[in-house]
This record gives C-alpha cells, sequence and structure tokens, in this order.
C-alpha cells in the first residue's frame, strides 16, 4: 500500500523488510528524502533503526513512523522522529504527510548547503584580508625605506643650506 502510493506519487521507493535489509540499503544508498520506519519490524525496534539511520545520515533525513498499535511519541521524538502516523493508512493522509516531510527535508538539506557554503566564502574573505594586510605591511615597509632616506636628505639640506649637488 505505502509503495503503492509513494510511486503513484511519483517517488522512488525502496523497500525494507527488516531492519538489517533497512541498514544495508541505507548504507548503498544514504542519500534518501525521506524514511518511513515501521515502529514494530519483528524482533527489531523501528526506533533503533530511526536512531541508525539518522546517526548515519550525511544529511538531515525526515523520519515518519508508523504503527499499528500505540506509537511512543517521546521515544520517537528522542530518537529523531519528525511525524507519526497510525495503520490502517488512509491513502492521502499518507501521501500529504510524505509531501510535507520530502519538502521540508529538502528545504533544511538546501538552508545547510547554503550555510556551509557561505562558511566557506567567509573562510576565503579571511583569507583574503589576511593576504591583504600582508601586502600591505610589506608594500609599506618597502616605501618607508626610501622614504625615510629622502625625508632624512631633505631635512639636512633644510638644516645646512645645501644640495647634494652643491657639495
Amino acid at each position: 500500500v505505502i509503495r503503492r502510493d509513494l510511486e503513484g506519487e511519483g517517488h522512488e521507493v525502496t523497500v525494507a523488510a527488516t531492519a538489517v535489509e533497512a541498514a544495508a540499503a541505507f548504507a548503498s544508498e544514504p542519500s534518501f528524502d525521506l524514511a518511513i520506519v515501521d515502529v514494530l519490524l519483528g524482533e527489531e525496534s523501528g526506533y533503533e533503526l530511526t536512531a541508525e539511520l539518522i546517526a548515519r545520515s550525511p544529511e538531515y533525513l525526515p523520519v515518519l513512523l508508523l504503527t499499528a498499535g500505540e506509537i511512543d511519541r517521546k521515544k520517537g521524538y528522542r530518537v529523531g522522529a519528525d511525524d507519526f502516523i497510525v495503520k490502517p493508512l488512509e491513502s492521502d493522509e499518507l501521501k500529504a504527510r510524505a509531501r510535507s516531510l520530502v519538502r521540508i527535508g529538502r528545504a533544511i538539506r538546501e538552508q545547510g548547503r547554503v550555510v556551509k557554503e557561505r562558511a566557506e566564502a567567509y573562510d576565503k574573505l579571511v583569507e583574503l584580508d589576511r593576504l591583504k594586510s600582508d601586502f600591505l605591511s610589506t608594500v609599506s615597509h618597502e616605501l618607508r625605506t626610501p622614504l625615510n632616506t629622502i625625508i632624512l636628505l631633505s631635512h639636512l639640506i633644510e638644516k645646512e643650506g645645501l644640495s647634494p649637488a652643491d657639495e
């Protein structure tokens, strides 16, 4: 049902029946737009899988937890879930929540990329500012040396009233 509904919305769906299969699928393709995790995965816990997927994700990964029973929302939020849905699933609600979480996830990832780009640009500006300061210091020193000589000679001329050519 979930696969059919999401593929009908144009999403590429990867299905895993166990936490081990999910971890393996995530290891081979770590950039998913959304993870829908059943709280009850047989012997495994969907909560633990959620925590593992989020910890291994290189970028923000929204997670929708689903179950046929009671969801421990506190535990779900603690492991990183973003939303919850209870079985039996209503197709329209599933599609709406998936669309929303995918949109939010993409926006957060894009914002992260922009922040990273700005930080890199700032680091480059800091380096350029340092290089500019070094350049100006060097130029100032190189100009100051002959200027000091000229100033000294002009003071001597002023004091003595003679030019170097007169001597």
